[in-house]
């Protein structure tokens, strides 16, 4: 029962940890024209950001040991965009985006394609019902 408890409680937990450290890795100053901002990758996995000014900008940095990219990779944000959207680099590249546009941009990070799944939440839930109920059922 108590181990049970302890599962729910746990997953319960790792969901809102593992979103608010993933959404932490990219947050940018806002960039203004002319303007840089640079961030070293360390960590294997998928990086998909956004421009908050504008939500439809978006790009996605691959961090993999087989990437043809090392030590430093460049974005430029030009008219409401990123170019190149995709960029496949190897742990420890440096990733610098530039402001080439009129318009002040920023890069924020969205929850990586290896973060935990919502559905771990509801797993967590669903655990913490079934062992309530059943300490209430005496069981």
């Amino acid at each position: 029962m108590r181990t049970l408890l302890l599962l729910a409680a746990l997953a319960l937990l790792a969901m809102p940890l593992a979103l608010a450290s993933a959404d932490k890795e990219l947050r940018s100053p806002t960039i203004q024209k002319d303007g840089v901002w640079s961030h070293t990758f360390t960590t294997e996995g998928e990086y998909p950001y956004i421009c908050t000014f504008h939500p439809n900008m978006k790009g996605r940095i691959t961090v993999t040991a087989n990437a043809n990219v090392t030590g430093t990779a460049t974005v430029d944000m030009i008219d409401n965009d990123y170019i190149p959207r995709n960029v496949q680099v190897a742990p420890g590249t440096n990733v610098t985006w530039v402001n080439l546009g009129k318009q002040p941009h920023n890069v924020r990070g969205e929850a990586p394609a290896s973060a935990p799944a919502p559905g771990l939440l509801l797993v967590g839930a669903g655990l913490l019902g079934v062992a309530l109920l059943l300490r209430r059922r005496g069981a």
